[in-house]
């Protein structure tokens, strides 16, 4: 089951193969540059992905 598929079944309150959740850092050394936001993010991303 992939991500997108997680969070749907769950929103459907269908049996899911784990609990979906979303981590959130704020990231206000890049917040005020759309640009570096953005890379900073996918980053962030790639690193907390199972």
């Amino acid at each position: 089951m992939n991500r997108e598929e997680r969070v749907r079944a769950a929103l459907a309150g269908k049996e899911v193969d784990r609990v979906p959740v979303a981590a959130w850092m704020r990231l206000s050394a890049f917040d005020q540059d759309p640009i570096s936001l953005a890379e900073a993010e996918v980053d962030l991303t790639e690193k907390l992905e199972p």
